[in-house]
């Protein structure tokens, strides 16, 4: 970034060093457990009060099990990183960073760089997938400011290979629009893919995930049976709505 002056940087460099001299914190072992102490994006913090208009710290926060919430503190760094820093996750961080799997590379989606392959991968892939007003370029955005890596694609080489896309309430995960490119189907790209995504939903804590099926594709369920998916006695039902200011 671009300052006019050198005071601003001077001030962040005494400051910086200044950290590390004995007794300037309180507690001397604040410099061991910050931001990029170990290369990873730092948790989230929150503070007092508990409520604030509507917004309240995670539950497993406020329940005093200390081993829980370091554990709910080592996921959220992943997906803190995962989401804004990808470059710093090790190669082997499993569940999120871009890895080779059944001859193909797995890697977060990039909305502006992908949008156009995996629509017209998803529209291929038709009636098995059916698409809709909440497909658009601009309603993908605004689903992915919650929950980016949820959004995985397989590439081979420069081409993409299959796509899923991930959805989480805080309470329970949702699978759409998985679809592997008709050339490449039956290297197990698809079990891939979906292996990547259940990763990524455990670290956010999530237990229970939810799909639908169209109707008479028969090889999707049992795709999905091979898989470990059960089928569920329910009937799907759905409704378009005009959502206010748009």
């Amino acid at each position: 970034y671009v300052l006019t002056g050198g005071e601003l940087p001077a001030m962040v460099l005494i400051d910086a060093v200044t950290r590390h001299v004995p007794g300037a914190l309180g507690d001397e072992a604040s410099p061991e457990d910050e931001s990029f102490s170990d290369g990873l994006l730092e948790y989230p913090q929150y503070t007092r009060p508990a409520d604030y208009k509507g917004w309240s710290p995670p539950p497993v926060l406020l329940g005093g099990d200390h081993a829980a919430i370091e554990r709910w503190k080592a996921e959220q760094r992943l997906l803190r990183t995962a989401a804004r820093r990808p470059d710093l996750l090790p190669p082997e961080t499993p569940g999120l960073a871009s890895r080779k799997v059944a001859g193909v590379r797995l890697r977060t989606g990039d909305l502006e760089q992908d949008y156009e392959a995996v629509r017209a991968l998803w529209e291929a892939a038709s009636p098995a997938i059916t698409l809709g007003p909440s497909d658009t370029f601009a309603e993908l955005q605004r689903k992915l400011t919650r929950d980016p890596d949820l959004f995985v694609v397989a590439m081979a080489g420069k081409r993409l290979a299959g796509a899923v896309l991930g959805g989480w309430d805080g309470r329970r995960g949702s699978v759409y629009h998985l679809a592997v490119d008709a050339r490449m189907r039956g290297k197990g790209i698809g079990a891939a893919l979906m292996a990547e995504l259940e990763a990524r939903f455990r670290l956010k804590g999530c237990t229970r995930l939810n799909l639908f099926v169209i109707g008479g594709n028969g090889g999707a369920v049992a795709f999905y049976e091979r898989l470990g998916w059960e089928r569920v006695d329910a009937t799907g039902m759905a409704k378009t709505i005009d959502p206010v200011g748009r």
